[in-house]
Formats: structure tokens, sequence, C-alpha cells
């Protein structure tokens, strides 16, 4: 996906969040292998830097398994700023398409979530509490600008 994220107003606010992730991760770990998560502070940089992944990472946590309809709807209102049951059809398309095509794929690909394709459900990965934990806990130092 090519769009912009849409919850940073420019490329240096994005860089200074992926750099606070960073620091923070070697502040409260140390080396790669004291991490909550096998994954590498810059592969949990990359999951994280995307809004829509940040809300997969939070509804998943959160509710432990949805159904991909029920989950870009989620993600929908979440970006939308209403109810789900509000949620216009072509934004819930929007964020289904997007799920779809990529971020489910990478968040799956990098053990977060378990994606069935085929099934259409979305389930918490083994690196999903360690991710979350990351990202709640920047959130928490930043004031919530990582969500």
């Amino acid at each position: 996906m090519t769009a912009a994220d849409p919850s940073f107003s420019s490329s240096a606010d994005k860089r200074s969040l992926l750099a606070r992730i960073g620091h923070w991760l070697v502040e409260r770990y140390g080396e790669p292998g004291e991490s909550p998560t096998s994954l590498t502070a810059t592969r949990v940089q990359e999951l994280l830097q995307n809004s829509r992944r940040r809300h997969v990472v939070d509804l998943i946590d959160e509710y432990g398994a949805l159904a991909i309809g029920e989950l870009a709807e989620r993600v929908a209102a979440r970006e939308t700023g209403v109810d789900p049951e509000q949620v216009p059809s072509d934004d819930r398309k929007r964020v289904y398409v997007g799920l779809y095509q990529c971020h489910l794929d990478k968040l799956d690909e990098a053990d977060v979530v378990e994606y069935d394709k085929r099934g259409g459900l979305v389930e918490a990965g083994p690196e999903l509490s360690g991710v979350a934990g990351v990202m709640h806990a920047v959130e928490a130092r930043t004031g919530g600008e990582s969500a």
C-alpha cells in the first residue's frame, strides 16, 4: 500500500517515533535476546510503523481472534472516529482490502497473528503479546502517539 500513514503529520514524526521505539527497546531489554519477543527491534519498528497494523495488534490482543470482516470494520471505526456500526461501506472495504493485500500477511509472516486466508480468521500468534507489550509501553511513554 502506498498511501501515507494518516497518523503521522510528517516523515520526521514517523522517524522520531521509530527512533523512540528502538531506544526504548534497547533501554528496556538490552540485547535482542533479552526482548519480550524474538523479533528484532528493527522488525518490531517496521511492523508498528503503520497505524493500521497497530490497530490490528491492539484489537487481536483485546479480542484474541476476529473474522477479517469484523476486524476491518473495527479498524475503519478507529480510523474514522465512529462506532463500528456506523462505518461507511466504502471505508470498511478500503480497510478490508489493505488488510487482505498487505498488513495481515506482514503480521502473519512475523508470527504476530495467525491469518487463515481461506477461513477469514485472524488470531493471536506467538509473538503478539510481546509486540503488543512493546506497543503499549511506547504509547505510555509517548502519551499514546503510536496508536
